[in-house]
């Protein structure tokens, strides 16, 4: 017997304890973000603003800092309204650009292709925004928004539908009355994932938590750690989870709140209460029900297939459905 043919039993059963870290090594995918959703990244908002800028330019006869660029409409071959308030009647079609120095209405069923506004838009039930628009405060009453709406302050009521919208923030229907002063929250303890976990068959790799099951965090708890689920992560009632999570499905029981980033394959469910501190991407249904996600002063990313806002919600940045959006929220 030849010293290699020694070596290599010797050799094929020392390396069995580092088969699972050699399998992780070769599937780096499994730790690395989900993308946000399909194509390049569209800023919005800086689209947006940058119209409307060139909009107050153009009617106040400034010129461009470039002699070369194009305004963005004429590259389009649009005219621009230019009033003090712009009022347009029920069941009008403008597919030129408005641009008012302070409001612009539309009425029922009116459609306006691009709409910018110094101090407000109102948009009334069965109007609709076909392209962009931009406003300081934009109010929307059961209404369908095909295009891309962005405003510093977003509040929808009714019912209604929208594919793009960017607020700081976007509000749903009524705020829900605070909590009666002599309703006590329910005291939080906090555990270690490793401890958690010890029974749960599970991996801890370049700082995450890798786990090949279904996950249910305790209610009342506080953790810490990032975790890679890859079968349903559900969050307890009133659970505090600092860190990010991909799984292929996520849930947010009543009061939990989750401090870090949310990828998801499928469903990313928000129950009354319950909040998002941070970007969410959800391949299947976004649902929010009386919760909110991202925070004032800091404005975050929430894409979904589709979704479906119910009663009151809140969202700091953007929000966006590439399929369908829906809401249907308290008045």
């Amino acid at each position: 017997m030849t010293t290699f043919n020694v070596m290599v039993p010797v050799a094929s059963v020392l390396a069995l304890p580092f088969l699972p870290m050699l399998h992780e090594l070769i599937r780096r995918s499994d730790v690395a973000a989900l993308p946000i959703g399909d194509g390049p990244f569209v800023d919005q908002a800086l689209l947006a603003a940058r119209w409307h800028d060139a909009l107050r330019a153009h009617v106040a006869g400034t010129p461009p800092a470039d002699a070369s660029a194009v305004p963005p409409w004429q590259t389009l071959g649009l005219a621009v309204q230019h009033a003090d308030a712009i009022h347009v009647a029920r069941d009008a079609h403008r597919d030129d650009v408005l641009y008012a120095d302070r409001t612009i209405t539309l009425d029922e069923g009116a459609q306006a292709a691009y709409a910018f506004a110094d101090e407000h838009i109102d948009i009334h039930a069965g109007a609709t925004i076909g392209t962009l628009a931009h406003a300081p405060l934009i109010d929307v009453d059961d209404a369908v928004l095909r295009g891309v709406v962005v405003g510093d302050t977003v509040r929808l009521r009714g019912a209604g539908g929208f594919a793009c919208l960017y607020g700081e923030p976007l509000v749903f229907g009524a705020a829900p009355g605070p909590r009666p002063a002599d309703t006590p929250a329910a005291p939080r303890r906090a555990i270690s994932l490793t401890r958690h976990f010890a029974s749960l068959p599970h991996r801890f790799l370049h700082g995450r938590y890798l786990l090949p099951c279904d996950v249910r965090l305790p209610a009342h708890t506080v953790v810490q750690g990032n975790l890679i689920v890859e079968g349903a992560l559900v969050l307890g009632e009133g659970c505090v989870l600092r860190g990010s999570v991909k799984a292929h499905r996520v849930e947010l029981e009543r009061h939990a709140l989750l401090h870090g980033a949310v990828f998801a394959r499928d469903d990313v469910l928000l129950a009354h209460a319950s909040c998002i501190d941070g970007v969410v991407s959800a391949g299947g249904l976004l649902r929010l029900t009386g919760a909110r996600i991202g925070v004032a002063g800091h404005p975050v990313s929430a894409c979904a297939r589709d979704v479906s806002v119910v009663n009151h919600a809140c969202v700091h940045g953007d929000l966006v459905a590439w399929r369908s959006g829906w809401f249907h929220t308290s008045r």
